[in-house]
């Protein structure tokens, strides 16, 4: 019975220390979110990500919701070698003419209606990531609509 308890006593101490040590790590998160308005826009635009720490993980997200014209988004590591990409676009849509009655026709006029909306995502995670300026490159071809990119860098001390 002694050593039984001695052995219970042993096992209790043992997982007490696992647990401290796996509860007890200091980690650090530093997050950011943008929220960007699409209004029909050529002109190419960069966001600027700065990982401090490669002991660690880094997560980035960036999602966009067009509901024309057409968007690309890449992904550059510090070095300038990319790291992911997508397109999408909208590929459904029907142009609205009204006749001398008032009356829609379909044409080629200028009053675009759309018929869809196009999500598109990319998803990133580098484990101890190359510390640096990361880039996301946004490529717009006349898009409407949202884009929302997110980033979590998170380090042990």
């Amino acid at each position: 019975m002694k050593k039984l308890l001695i052995k219970l006593a042993i096992t209790l101490v043992f997982l007490y220390n696992i647990s401290c040590s796996i509860l007890g790590q200091d980690k650090t998160n530093f997050a950011v979110s943008r929220s960007i308005l699409l209004d029909g826009e050529s002109e190419k635009q960069e966001i600027i990500l700065p990982v401090s720490e490669k002991n660690g993980s880094f997560n980035l997200t960036v999602s966009s919701k067009i509901y024309q014209g057409e968007l690309t988004i890449e992904v550059y590591d510090p070095k300038g070698e990319k790291q992911g990409n997508y397109t999408v676009g909208c590929q459904l849509y029907t142009t609205i003419q009204k006749n001398n009655n008032g009356q829609e026709e379909k044409s080629s006029g200028k009053t675009w209606t759309n018929k869809e909306i196009v999500n598109g995502r990319i998803d990133r995670k580098i484990i101890n990531p190359i510390v640096g300026n990361w880039i996301v490159k946004i490529i717009p071809n006349r898009p409407k609509g949202s884009l929302k990119s997110e980033y979590v860098q998170q380090w042990d001390h």
